[in-house]
């Protein structure tokens, strides 16, 4: 077999899988989104009734979805806080919602600059 038709099969078959994966990121992106009402919803009724398991499994959810909005994950934060002076086991929701909010409090670097500006994904604007 000649280097050319080899070549051409290499980088169709690495063409096709990069064209899989982004197409799952896609749909994994798409799902993430219609779900988030949701779960922030379960979220609520699970605070409301006292369900300490549900609370923290929808939480993590909520804080590992991309669309997770900045006032939720404070009110996350702050249940999680309020929660783990109680039961020790908020302590991982806590530490899950404080780090997603460096990162959404992390610098982003700019055009000509050593660092960045500090600023939130989602300010409601």
């Amino acid at each position: 077999m000649d280097a050319g038709p080899t070549l051409f099969i290499a980088l169709g078959i690495t063409l096709m899988i990069a064209v899989g994966i982004q197409i799952g990121l896609y749909n994994m992106r798409k799902r993430q989104k219609l779900v988030y009402p949701e779960l922030w919803k379960e979220f609520e009724t699970a605070v409301k009734n006292g369900l300490h398991t549900d609370i923290i499994s929808v939480g993590n959810k909520l804080i590992y979805n991309k669309y997770l909005r900045q006032e939720h994950l404070t009110i996350i934060h702050q249940t999680a806080i309020k929660l783990e002076k109680e039961h020790i086991q908020f302590k991982s929701l806590r530490l899950n919602a404080y780090n997603k909010q460096l990162h959404y409090d992390r610098p982003l670097p700019e055009i000509g600059s050593s660092g960045g500006v500090k600023q939130s994904w989602f300010d409601g604007k």
